[in-house]
């Protein structure tokens, strides 16, 4: 199970903390250690001379005549060595003339430190201690002031303590106020999820709520963008399904109705000529249905179509032989020109449905004894391909009509669907480039398509209409 948006932020945000909380402590623990020691330092350098002092004006002469007694210890401080925490006092030593005048309670018989003046270290059967000497050379007067170790440790870790505890302790709440602070944050998110949660299956409408935090935005746009394109593809799925229907009722009715006829009909010659029909109606409604599933590829076609290096006018010479046999029986001179070998980063599919959907049309439109003339080339890093016929032509206020579909212009009378144009266009949509309707100087119509040689996503172009030769 994942963990939720709410875990991974609070548990980023007490990591941080945690963090932080560890360097700022280890930080202080290692200056607060300094202050200290340099604090105790003090203290035994300030009890030292203390008691050198008193030793000096008022102890001297006790301290002579007691410099025997080398058991001899004396609490000059008014505290009791034998009470619990006693190792956290001081220890002091009072030599003259190299021999133990006086000591406290908790030091070491030995002598402290074998230096006569400065800060040292004395390990002791026990113990290590840190140790202040300060030395009076008239008389001969030698103080030692020492402190343990340990007791300067537990100094430290008890004022460490009291910065570490309260913060530990605050943790738990911190960590309850993230995460309350963490899922009122994401109230916003929340909504955003029950609005789309509680819409109908039709609603596509966009979001919209000034109220919204910035930190949404960009999930509110991604979803706005893609409610409009999935309220696009509904849309085309509807049209294209109520233009399908709309298509296809006419030659099922032309079907139906000559099986009745062939049904009824006694006269051979009748019903002969009543399947005939029916073949040409059936004949016609399977190239519509053909090309009906051919807008439905083009049209689910999107950035994602797979493009590769494409030999352009090899594929326009295949889709040409193709079509020769159909050429041929319409008695149509198809020529062929240009370059051997031109590469175009696209689809080679949607490339050879421009062609054949090209040079179909202008062969059925093409009277018989005429020609439909190919050519490919390249300028200004685009490729290029003409498709020009011997046919009567296209009234120039008709040409924004032929890109819409099952529009099939004035020639009513030859067999079509009205959607080849209109798959020519998706396809050159998909390669970003565009289409021209030209009308050439001795008649007839001419088509010429531009694509770009290196694809770059970009939205379609639309129709270019032209009343002279280009390129």
């Amino acid at each position: 199970m994942h963990p939720s948006l709410r875990q991974r932020l609070l548990l980023a945000i007490l990591s941080v903390f945690i963090a932080a909380w560890i360097i700022t402590t280890a930080g202080a623990y290692l200056d607060s250690r300094r202050e200290v020691e340099k604090l105790l330092d003090s203290e035994l350098e300030q009890v030292a001379r203390a008691l050198l002092t008193l030793s000096q004006h008022e102890l001297a002469e006790q301290l002579k005549s007691s410099a025997a007694d080398n058991n001899r210890t004396l609490d000059m401080f008014g505290y009791d060595q034998a009470q619990p925490g006693a190792v956290a006092k001081l220890a002091f030593q009072v030599w003259i003339d190299n021999k133990l005048a006086l000591r406290s309670s908790n030091s070491p018989s030995q002598q402290l430190a074998q230096v006569s003046s400065g800060f040292t270290i004395f390990d002791s059967a026990d113990e290590r201690w840190r140790v202040f000497s300060l030395t009076d050379e008239r008389p001969h007067i030698t103080v030692y002031v020492g402190q343990h170790f340990s007791a300067r440790d537990d100094l430290v870790g008890a004022t460490a303590l009291r910065t570490i505890v309260p913060v530990f302790l605050a943790v738990p709440i911190i960590a309850l106020l993230t995460w309350v602070c963490i899922g009122q944050a994401l109230r916003p998110l929340n909504k955003v999820a029950e609005r789309v949660a509680g819409r109908s299956s039709f609603d596509l409408s966009p979001i919209e709520d000034p109220n919204f935090p910035t930190e949404t935005k960009p999930l509110i746009d991604s979803l706005n963008r893609l409610f409009g394109r999935l309220g696009h593809a509904f849309d085309t799925t509807r049209r294209f399904t109520a233009d399908a229907a709309h298509e296809l009722r006419t030659p099922l009715a032309g079907i139906a109705a000559q099986t009745d006829v062939a049904l009824l009909a006694t006269d051979p010659a009748v019903r002969s000529a009543a399947l005939m029909n029916m073949k040409t109606a059936i004949k016609s409604m399977a190239h519509l249905v053909q090309q009906l599933l051919t807008l439905a590829r083009c049209d689910s076609a999107t950035s994602s179509t797979v493009f590769s290096a494409v030999d352009f006018s090899a594929t326009v010479e295949s889709t040409m032989q193709q079509l020769e046999f159909t050429a041929t029986a319409h008695q149509i001179k198809m020529q062929f020109a240009g370059h051997e070998s031109l590469t175009v980063e696209g689809c080679a599919m949607s490339l050879a449905l421009i062609t054949r959907n090209i040079v179909d049309n202008a062969i059925r439109y093409t009277p018989p004894g005429g020609a439909v003339n190919v050519e490919v080339g390249e300028r200004d890093n685009r490729v290029w391909l003409r498709v020009t016929d011997t046919g009567p032509g296209i009234d120039p206020a008709q040409r924004e009509l032929l890109f819409q579909r099952f529009y099939r212009g004035a020639q009513q009378h030859i067999s079509g669907s009205g959607l080849g144009l209109s798959i020519v266009q998706r396809c050159v949509d998909i390669h970003g480039g565009d289409i021209d309707l030209q009308s050439p100087e001795r008649g007839g119509l001419s088509v010429l398509v531009r694509l770009p040689k290196c694809h770059v996503a970009q939205p379609a172009r639309g129709v270019v209409i032209a009343a002279a030769a280009a390129t």
